[in-house]
C-alpha cells in the first residue's frame, strides 16, 4: 500500500508538473490516458483487503468478547448461587442456633426454678432443724455454748446466760476470753485449746473465782 501511494504521488506530481511546463490541455491528456489508474486501483485494492483484515479482526475479537463475557456471566451466575446457597446455609444455622438458645434458655429456667424450689424447701428444712435444735437446747437445764474458730460466741442457750449472768444476745459475735478475761490461763482456757488442737472430746471441773462459779465442762471439737 506504501509503495502504491508513493507512485501514485509520483504521477500526480507529474501531472503537475507537465501542467506548469505545457498547460492545462497536457495535463488533461495524461490524466486520461490511463497511467495513475493502475496505481489507484491497486491502492483501492490494497486498502480494501486491509480493511477486510481488521472486519475479520474485529469479528474474532467479538466473538472471543461474547465468549469471555458468557463465561464471565456463567461465573457470576455460578458465585450468586454459591452465595444464596452460604447465606441459606447461614440462615438455617442461625435459625437453629435459636432455637437452641431458646430451648436451653427454657431449660435453664426450669432447672433455676427446681433450684430455687430445692433451696427454698432446703432452706426451711435447716431453719425447722435450727429452731428445733434451740428449741431443745433452750429447754435443757444445763449450760450450752458454741464458739467459733476464733473463740466468739455462735450460741448460748438460756440456762447458760443464768450462770453467767449475762444476756446470750448480747454474747453473740464476742470473744469469750474478752468477755470473760479472768478465765484466761484457767484450766477451762487450757482444756478448750487442747480441745482445739488433738480434735478430741475434753472434760473438766474447774472453778471460776470471779463468778464464785463451779464448772463441770463437756467440750465436743467440730468442724468449724
Amino acid at each position: 500500500l506504501s509503495f502504491s501511494i508513493q507512485k501514485r504521488l509520483a504521477n500526480t506530481n507529474s501531472v503537475v508538473a507537465v501542467y506548469d511546463a505545457k498547460g492545462i490541455n497536457a495535463a488533461i491528456a495524461m490524466v486520461t490516458s490511463g497511467i495513475g489508474r493502475e496505481t489507484t486501483d491497486n491502492v483501492r485494492l490494497f486498502t480494501g483487503k486491509m480493511q477486510d483484515t481488521e472486519n475479520v479482526l474485529l469479528e474474532e475479537r467479538r466473538q472471543k468478547n461474547e465468549n469471555e463475557y458468557g463465561k464471565l456471566e456463567t461465573i457470576l451466575v455460578l458465585v450468586i448461587v454459591i452465595i444464596i446457597l452460604v447465606l441459606l446455609f447461614f440462615m438455617r444455622k442461625v435459625r437453629r442456633d435459636l432455637i437452641e438458645k431458646k430451648s436451653t434458655a427454657e431449660k435453664l429456667g426450669q432447672l433455676n426454678h427446681q433450684l430455687e424450689q430445692r433451696v427454698l424447701e432446703r432452706t426451711n428444712d435447716l431453719l425447722t432443724s435450727k429452731n428445733n435444735i434451740e428449741e431443745i437446747l433452750l429447754r435443757i437445764d444445763d449450760g450450752f455454748i458454741s464458739l467459733d474458730k476464733n473463740w466468739c460466741y455462735t450460741y448460748i442457750n438460756k440456762a447458760a446466760g443464768e450462770l453467767i449472768h449475762h444476756d446470750p444476745v448480747l454474747l453473740i459475735g464476742k470473744n469469750v476470753w474478752e468477755a470473760f478475761p479472768g478465765a484466761v490461763g484457767s484450766a477451762t482456757y487450757h482444756i478448750f485449746h487442747q480441745v482445739m488442737v488433738e480434735k478430741k472430746y475434753q472434760y473438766n471441773q474447774d472453778y471460776y473465782a470471779p463468778l464464785d462459779l463451779w464448772q463441770e465442762n463437756h467440750v465436743y471439737p467440730s468442724a468449724d
